[in-house]
């Protein structure tokens, strides 16, 4: 059994355990851009150099030219004079501000239209030398970044029980060098089939011309890789990834669209809400989950409300607390029951509470009401 962890804002994991749904993300909206783009180098400017060099010889011998108007979806014809010969001009790529993207239309459109990835971080755990739970190495990051600094839950899943996705692999693959594909595939025509294109699909968007045999191996091949493949400087996340096509996910009725209300809409219970949007998401078995951790700093509301889940739907579900390392910069974990973490997580939120002034030993002075109330109904806590 592999478990991969969920990092997230308390609010989000309390969605994710009471609508038994996982977020599964475009690779457009993942947080590094590079995930979904492909390498642009020398080469493949100097590929594009001669794609527009043969497309203007071609269009110079033509007595008509013709256009593909996007609105009408059709090609039009238009008044054609030819080219004007134009220097040839080498700007290396590295100096192609805002033009790789161009080139790239076409697999953007491909990887959004057609996947949805799913990730999760692949340790968190390990004993010290004196048997204590530590977090793994740059796990901190994890929870700074991921969990609401330190304020969210993170929560760990037996991924052979979350839906199998089209990779063969799981782990992430770090490198410095970026995945790239063939200089030719950016051609819009080729010397050797420029005359006939049947068979061949016209991209809208982007000018490329792929038929379906070059799609599909790029589909199974360069574009999985480009998925699977991240800059070496996010290896302390040990990603594990799932990926997804859309197509087998709507066959197998696995893919639901969750409501998203604005922040005042959610505060208000209200259905009402003019600015909601829509996330994919996949359910999962209540099985899935093994162990829920509550970030040092997560609040007390937010604990009671995913114990609540959780004693309804996941009692078999191992309960951790992390806590910040007293002499290090590490994070260390306790294995605790419920009521021990609900009572422990009440006493650190009002002492953090006391310690920024929101809550005094006394009581507030007249019209400044700082959490009295809240100290009052607790206080039996930290006594």
């Amino acid at each position: 059994m592999e478990i991969g962890y969920k990092f997230s804002s308390g609010q989000s994991a309390k969605e994710i355990l009471a609508q038994e749904s996982l977020f599964v993300t475009s690779p457009l909206e993942l947080n590094d851009p590079y995930e979904s783009r492909f390498s642009w180098t020398d080469d493949h400017a100097e590929a594009a150099r001669e794609d527009q060099k043969f497309r203007e010889e071609l269009f110079n011998y033509c007595e008509e030219a013709f256009y593909y108007d996007q609105d009408k979806e059709s090609f039009e014809k238009v008044g054609f004079k030819g080219f004007p010969d134009r220097p040839k001009v080498e700007i290396p790529a590295e100096m192609h501000f805002h033009i790789s993207d161009l080139h790239n239309t076409r697999f953007l459109d491909i990887l959004h239209a057609r996947f949805r990835v799913l990730s999760f971080a692949g340790k968190l755990f390990e004993v010290d030398k004196k048997g204590i739970l530590c977090g793994v190495p740059d796990s901190n990051l994890m929870w700074a970044h991921y969990a609401d600094s330190f304020r969210g839950v993170c929560i760990g899943f037996d991924t052979s029980s979350i839906p199998k996705g089209v990779n063969l692999k799981n782990k992430v693959e770090y490198g410095e060098k970026r995945v790239a594909i063939s200089p030719d595939l950016y051609r819009v025509y080729s010397k050797e089939g420029c005359a006939g294109l049947l068979g061949v699909e016209y991209a809208k968007i982007g000018g490329l011309l792929l038929n379906q045999k070059t799609e599909n191996d790029l589909v199974n091949e360069k574009l999985l890789t480009l998925m699977m493949t991240k800059d070496e400087r996010w290896h302390y996340e040990n990603e594990l990834r799932i990926i997804y096509t859309i197509d087998e996910l709507v066959s197998t009725n696995k893919l639901n669209e969750l409501e998203k209300f604005c922040a005042t809409c959610e505060a208000n219970n209200s259905t009402d809400c003019l600015s909601k949007s829509y996330r994919d998401s996949i359910k999962f078995f209540p099985k899935a989950v093994k162990e829920i951790v509550f970030g040092p700093f997560c609040t007390h509301q937010i604990a009671i409300d995913i114990l609540a889940i959780v004693k309804e739907k996941y009692p078999t579900a191992r309960l951790f607390l992390a806590d910040l390392s007293p002499s290090t910069y590490g994070t260390r974990y306790m294995e605790k029951d419920a009521d021990y973490i609900e009572k422990l997580l009440c006493a650190q939120e009002i002492n953090r509470c006391r310690r920024l002034g929101h809550i005094q030993d006394r009581k507030p002075r007249s019209g400044v009401p700082t959490g009295w109330s809240f100290y009052s109904k607790y206080n039996s806590t930290i006594k």
